[in-house]
């Protein structure tokens, strides 16, 4: 199967569409950033620290990946980039990144309202007008209903052929996952640790 809507949305424009009000903050910040190592825009190393005591303990760090300088990101994806934009060579804790993200966007609804709603495919795909952003709601119009009608076969089929090829080929698993890149992460019954284990994040 083609997945052409999964391929042309971020994972948090997937999500959106697909759940609209219902899919939550973390959903969103976790699809987002594990989309951008599996696109390799940044990507995880593990360092040893020992501590004065002797005690030795593996933390880890998020670095720019190799597709760092050429990739362009959309606005929900640059609050996870801010910090390696201003300096590309130096390397932040990961739960750093994550605090600073958090902040960066403004909260959940922030986060949805001006980040993620923002793009040109949702802008097309909902409803616009003074009760909608005086409530903060998230409307399909027509275009959106399509467009989630679309995506539900998408996933619906992705989560099968996933759970078949987990079971018979890893290989062909593995290749399925980098086709849809971090949108094994807005899968509802796929165990994600056994997809962590194939893609070595």
């Amino acid at each position: 199967m083609i997945f052409k809507q999964l391929t042309k949305l971020t994972p948090a424009e997937a999500l959106l569409i697909l759940d609209t009000s219902k899919c939550s903050f973390k959903s969103l910040l976790k699809s987002t950033l594990m989309d951008l190592f599996l696109k390799k825009v940044l990507k995880v190393i593990r360092v040893k620290k020992t501590s004065t005591s002797g005690k030795s303990r593996i933390l880890a760090y998020i670095v720019v990946g190799e597709n760092f300088y050429s990739y362009t990101p959309l606005p929900h994806e640059m609050i996870f980039l801010h910090s390696f934009k201003k300096r590309n060579n130096i390397r932040i804790q990961f739960r750093h990144v994550i605090k600073s993200a958090i902040e960066q966007s403004g909260g959940f609804k922030s986060y949805k309202r001006f980040f993620i709603m923002r793009t040109t495919t949702l802008r097309a795909s909902l409803k616009d007008g003074f009760f909608v952003k005086m409530f903060n709601l998230i409307i399909l119009n027509e275009n959106g209903k399509v467009l989630q009608r679309n995506l539900k076969l998408e996933v619906s089929y992705l989560e099968k052929e996933l759970a078949q090829l987990l079971n018979s080929n890893e290989k062909k698993a593995t290749e399925l996952v980098h086709r849809v890149n971090g949108h094994i992460f807005i899968l509802n019954s796929i165990d994600i640790g056994i997809f962590l284990s194939l893609i070595h994040i």
